[in-house]
């Protein structure tokens, strides 16, 4: 465990360091140019980005959204992202930041927390697990715009 870790949510793209965008697999925010829109998308009830600092330096971030149900039930939080920059891995960010996602699924009365985790990726399965999570048996099913092997879809690397 680190020994300060801090979680905020981010309610503007101005709130997301470069660092962060650039784990995400977008642009660095240095080299896009924050707009009205992407403020509008960050700030609605329904999307939750959360970002925790260690030792006052941003070292993860949690990007989820609440997908509105169109009846009664209550629906669940998905998480779509969850990246730890490198030299912060291993020191319980990503369960503090899932920690919090949880927390404020039960204060929106919701029905839980549903995420994708990829077959090998063995760390974050035992995280999840540790945090609760169970496997469920579905399809992930894509339709992709854009090329994810284009340099430039991702900070270059």
């Amino acid at each position: 465990m680190t020994n300060a870790v801090t979680i905020r949510r981010a309610d503007t793209i101005g709130d997301i360091d470069p660092q962060l965008m650039c784990a995400l697999g977008g642009r660095s925010a240095a080299s896009s140019t924050p707009s009205d829109l992407h403020d509008a998308a960050i700030s609605r009830e329904s999307t939750l980005i959360l970002i925790a600092d260690s030792d006052s330096k941003p070292a993860g971030i949690l990007v989820s959204v609440q997908v509105p149900k169109l009846d009664r039930r209550r629906g669940f939080l998905f998480v779509d992202e969850l990246q730890i920059l490198p030299a912060f891995r291993r020191r319980g960010i990503a369960r503090a930041l899932v920690h919090r996602a949880q927390e404020i699924a039960k204060e929106k009365g919701l029905s839980g927390i549903r995420l994708l985790v990829r077959p090998r990726n063995g760390a974050a399965r035992n995280l999840y697990r540790a945090l609760g999570f169970s496997a469920a048996k579905t399809f992930l099913c894509q339709w992709l715009i854009g090329d994810e092997n284009d340099p430039n879809y991702n900070c270059g690397s």
